[in-house]
């Protein structure tokens, strides 16, 4: 982000001087890419900041489920899911992989391409406070 122009009048202020007001909890799974891109700018700058070539690098197919936050859509339909190509940096064990989210933060994922697992719950004396 640029920094503020010194000025003395109210107009520098105003969202017409390019001042950027970002979210300040940053969603690792959402990014903007170029056209024709396979990853995104940040995936890319993490990419090159460790000497890894994008057109040589291995990538999985990570489902990111949308969120309201993100998008509307009739409460009666599923939730659209977001498919986001990842770089895989590393492997642990069989079923984890480490990958450069579209954010371009570190994060690991299962092989299959799914972010959580489902059908975990908590053992049942943790629900509901009891």
């Amino acid at each position: 982000m640029r920094p503020l122009p010194v000025c003395g009048d109210r107009e520098h202020l105003l969202p017409s001087s390019g001042i950027v007001i970002t979210p300040s909890n940053i969603d690792p799974w959402r990014s903007t890419r170029g056209e024709d891109q396979l990853f995104t700018w940040s995936q890319l700058s993490a990419l090159n900041r460790l000497g890894l070539d994008p057109e040589k690098v291995d990538f999985v197919i990570v489902r990111s489920k949308a969120s309201r936050r993100d998008m509307y859509w009739p409460s009666y339909d599923p939730a659209p899911t977001y498919l986001l190509p990842c770089p895989i940096l590393g492997r642990r064990g069989t079923d984890q992989l480490e990958v450069i989210s579209p954010a371009g933060m570190r994060k690991w994922v299962y092989s299959d391409g799914s972010i959580t697992r489902r059908g975990w719950a908590p053992p049942k004396r943790y629900r509901n406070g009891r």
